[in-house]
């Protein structure tokens, strides 16, 4: 397992790097034509920019400054989708400013009005069937580079969510609710389907209680990085005192 911590809050070039190298995914990244970025945004399209709810609007600005840096030709999309009681993946933007971020070499993705691409894998457990396909954006399925940045917080419903509950966020439906009772299975299919090539987690944005939007601030000081999800998911998990071993 290989995870690299960092304790300092800014996110500086020279240990942006020196995480890639580490995690053998410099190269990579550096040579992508496309880098997705699918932050935690949920209840974006009412909450403030500088909620523990949703990514750290700093950090994520951090990010894609360090991105452009190591990478002089690709370009850079902030992605999400619609989330349910009408949270549409454009007012997630609005309302959070996203825009703000917005050049030549950044845009935004919108998942749930992209083309998209049906994904089949042997190993599903939820969509393995004709009534239950999964369908994602076809500019996702067709980057070279994908970051899943979460938040350290707990669940109502999953207990914890992180790197891979994230990925939650990519299906293109409105309506996710109706695969909550079903939401490990579905998180399992999205893990295989399209697993992040970097996984950051965020302990300075973290939660506590009756997460993921209603639960309390927390500030772990930390923040982790995985080539992984589902380690980094087991690794920083352990920091709000929930154990998958």
């Amino acid at each position: 397992m290989t995870i690299q911590t960092l304790e300092n809050r800014d996110l500086t070039l020279k240990d942006f790097i020196l995480v890639l190298k580490k995690l053998n995914i410099y190269s990579k990244l550096s040579s992508a034509n496309t880098i997705i970025i699918k932050p935690n945004l949920a209840a974006g399209s009412y909450v403030t920019s500088d909620s523990h709810v949703v990514s750290d609007f700093d950090f994520l600005s951090q990010l894609i400054n360090c991105i452009l840096e190591i990478n002089l030709f690709g370009k850079v999309f902030i992605a999400e989708s619609d989330s349910s009681g009408y949270g549409f993946a454009f007012l997630k933007f609005d309302n959070l400013g996203l825009n703000k971020l917005v050049s030549d070499r950044v845009k935004l993705l919108d998942l749930s009005r992209d083309k998209l691409t049906k994904i089949e894998n042997p190993n599903f457990k939820y969509f393995s069937s004709v009534d239950k396909q999964l369908w994602l954006s076809s500019t996702l399925i067709n980057s070279g580079f994908f970051i899943s940045t979460a938040n350290l917080k707990t669940h109502s419903i999953t207990k914890f969510t992180g790197a891979c509950k994230n990925l939650f966020g990519l299906l293109p439906e409105m309506n996710k609710s109706i695969m909550h009772p079903s939401i490990h299975k579905v998180v399992h299919d999205l893990y295989f389907a399209f697993p992040p090539n970097l996984s950051i987690i965020d302990g300075f944005y973290a939660m506590e209680g009756n997460g993921p939007v209603g639960g309390d601030k927390k500030q772990i000081n930390k923040r982790f990085y995985g080539s992984d999800a589902f380690e980094l998911d087991c690794y920083s998990s352990n920091y709000i005192s929930i154990s998958y071993k």
